[in-house]
C-alpha cells in the first residue's frame, strides 16, 4: 500500500524524546559538549577547580589581583654574586697633607748681621708626595724684639726659603719688627709677632724649610734682633 508524503500528519515530539536525544548528544559530542558551556559567574567554579596548568602565562595582570595583593611586597632575596670591576676614575684635586710643626723653645736667637743668618731650631724637612706636585703655606710665630741704633728707621726683617728659594712674597726690605726710630730698648720691648710665606709649586721629593733673619740699616747701628719661643708650621695645599 502507498503512502502520500503529503497526507502524513506531524506530531510534536514529547517531552520524554526531548530528553532523550539531548542525552544521546551529550554522549556523542564529550567534552566538545562540555567545553561549550559559558561561566557567567564564579558561583559555577567550584573551590581548588582551576590550578596554575590551566592559566595561561602571562595571561593574568597585576591590575587583575586583588589591592591587598598589590600592595604586598615579596621577601628580598639573595644579593647576587658581585660584578667585575669598572674602570678607574679620574684621578681628583689635590687635597691638603696635613700640618706639620717645629718649634724652637731654646735660648733667644740673635741677630747683628745685615746679612742673613740661620735661626737655629727652627728647620724643618717635608715630603711632597710623588706625582703630587703642592706648594707650603709657612707660619712662622714667636717672640721678636728689634733695638738699638738712633733715630732713623732702622728694622728687622725676617724670610722663609725651601732649598735655596725665598717663600713669596719676597721683599729684601720687609719688616718684620722696627726699631721704632731707636725708642725699642733691648729686654724691654718682647712683641708676640707673626708672619705667612707661600711658595711656588713644589715638585715631589724632600724639602728643607728653614727661617732666616737680619737686621737692615738705614741710619747709625749696630740694631740687634732676637727671635725667641718660636714655631714654624707648614701647611701643604694643593696646585
Amino acid at each position: 500500500m502507498s503512502v502520500s508524503v503529503a497526507s502524513m500528519e506531524l506530531k510534536r515530539p514529547s517531552p520524554a524524546m526531548v530528553v532523550a536525544v539531548t542525552a544521546l548528544v551529550v554522549s556523542l559530542g564529550g567534552t566538545a559538549a562540555a567545553g561549550s558551556v559559558l561561566i557567567t559567574s564564579s558561583t559555577q567554579i567550584g573551590s581548588g577547580a582551576v590550578t596554575g596548568g590551566d592559566i595561561r602565562d602571562g595571561s593574568i595582570k597585576k591590575r587583575d589581583l586583588d589591592a591587598r595583593l598589590r600592595k604586598q611586597r615579596a621577601a628580598r632575596g639573595l644579593p647576587g654574586p658581585a660584578g667585575p670591576q669598572g674602570p678607574a676614575g679620574a684621578t681628583g684635586p689635590v687635597g691638603a697633607a696635613g700640618l706639620s710643626v717645629t718649634s724652637a723653645d731654646t735660648d733667644f736667637q740673635t741677630s747683628n748681621a745685615a746679612a742673613w743668618d740661620n735661626i737655629d731650631g727652627l728647620k724643618q724637612t717635608i715630603t711632597i708626595p710623588d706625582d703630587r706636585p703642592r706648594r707650603v703655606l709657612a707660619t712662622v710665630s714667636g717672640e721678636s724684639e728689634c733695638s738699638g741704633g738712633d733715630t732713623n728707621a732702622n728694622f728687622c726683617s725676617m724670610r722663609v726659603v725651601i732649598g735655596g728659594q725665598v717663600l713669596i712674597p719676597d721683599d729684601e726690605k720687609f719688616g718684620f719688627h722696627s726699631t721704632n726710630a731707636g725708642n725699642e730698648l733691648e729686654g724691654r720691648s718682647w712683641k708676640a709677632l707673626s708672619f705667612q710665606r707661600l711658595s711656588p709649586v713644589l715638585p715631589p721629593g724632600r724639602h728643607t724649610v728653614i727661617v732666616q733673619h737680619r737686621v737692615v740699616l738705614t741710619g747709625a747701628g749696630p740694631v740687634t734682633h732676637h727671635f725667641d719661643e718660636a714655631v714654624l708650621s707648614i701647611q701643604q695645599l694643593g696646585e
